[in-house]
């Protein structure tokens, strides 16, 4: 008998094929974890939402408090990485409520850890611009928890937590589970090489783990979907593409769960995330294939490379491997 997403645990042997550890300046670090995450892409223009913002960040500061953060970049730069400034929270408070200007963009990252460029167990990453660059362009927002949030708070009240910080969002889509946490050193050599390659071996060998790369995705979210998550919100206008709400749901079949929010609606695609390691014969729960199916005609052709070192033929066939 095939294991159930129950079965699925994440014990150490399962956690040493998906996450990596590197020698950084003498010190070993994490710079490839496993996280529950959440990734948002929204609407542009910022300047517009900013307060919907500022809701969900009220939000998500009531269950994971400030003092959890260690490292920010408020500036969107490669050289913006450093400790938690005093002045920090203020700042943010004041680009979200329009007391302060951002400039260009709104560019927040926030991190815990024991360094900048670990890949830590609390990450809050928002980027929000008031131009497109292209008629499908969009802003994005990425979370990220520990890997045992839920287990540690509970199915319910984690997605009650969630719907609380996406309900205010202006968002096209969204989506929540296992996710690959990544250190800043992605984009650096030597590092990124044998980071590529863990991000191709998890996703080709655990099916229910997301791989994301938001600030290159968030060019066409507007107009397209990922394949879906555990949780997946999509906003009102993109489901009236398939249909509507009322078909969508007649569709689906199983153990899901509805959210209604403001601008659109979230969906569980079964009772727990599950990491799906296809070496242990697991599987995602048969919800979220439905809902890959029912979703499928939002896909992408060109999706955003999420695998550098390869063929794009190889992201195309990571986003359908829910399908068919």
């Amino acid at each position: 008998m095939l294991p159930t997403v129950k079965d699925q645990a994440v014990d150490r042997a399962t956690l040493e094929q998906i996450e990596l550890f590197a020698d950084v300046q003498g010190t070993r670090e994490r710079v490839v974890g496993l996280n529950i995450g959440v990734t948002v892409f929204s609407q542009i223009p910022f300047r517009a939402h900013a307060r919907a913002v500022e809701r969900s960040w009220a939000a998500y500061l009531r269950d994971v408090p400030w003092t959890t953060f260690k490292f920010q970049n408020l500036t969107g730069t490669a050289r913006g990485y450093k400790k938690i400034a005093p002045a920090a929270q203020s700042t943010i408070s004041d680009w979200l409520a329009g007391a302060r200007d951002y400039g260009s963009a709104c560019s927040v990252w926030l991190k815990d850890g024991a360094s900048a460029t670990d890949a830590g167990n609390h990450l809050f990453r928002l980027y929000g611009k008031d131009d497109r660059d292209s008629d499908g362009d969009s802003n994005f927002l990425q979370i990220l928890y520990p890997a045992d949030i839920i287990d540690r708070v509970g199915v319910e009240p984690f997605t009650e937590q969630l719907h609380k910080i996406l309900d205010p969002l202006p968002y096209h889509s969204a989506y929540a589970g296992y996710t690959l946490g990544t250190s800043t050193l992605l984009q650096v050599s030597p590092y990124s090489d044998v980071m590529d390659a863990r991000l191709f071996a998890v996703g080709k060998r655990f099916l229910g783990v997301d791989i994301t790369r938001p600030h290159l995705e968030n060019y066409e979210m507007a107009e397209h979907l990922r394949s879906p998550a555990w949780m997946t919100f999509i906003s009102s206008e993109l489901i009236g593409r398939i249909g509507g709400v009322k078909k969508v749901r007649s569709a689906l079949k199983g153990d899901f769960g509805f959210y209604d929010t403001k601008h659109g609606i979230g969906i569980r695609a079964g009772e727990r995330p599950a990491l799906a390691d296809k070496n242990r014969r697991q599987q995602v729960a048969v919800e979220q294939r439905a809902l890959a199916s029912v979703l499928e005609p939002l896909y992408s052709k060109q999706p955003a490379y999420l695998f550098a070192k390869k063929p794009h033929e190889e992201t195309v066939a990571w986003m359908r491997r829910l399908n068919g």
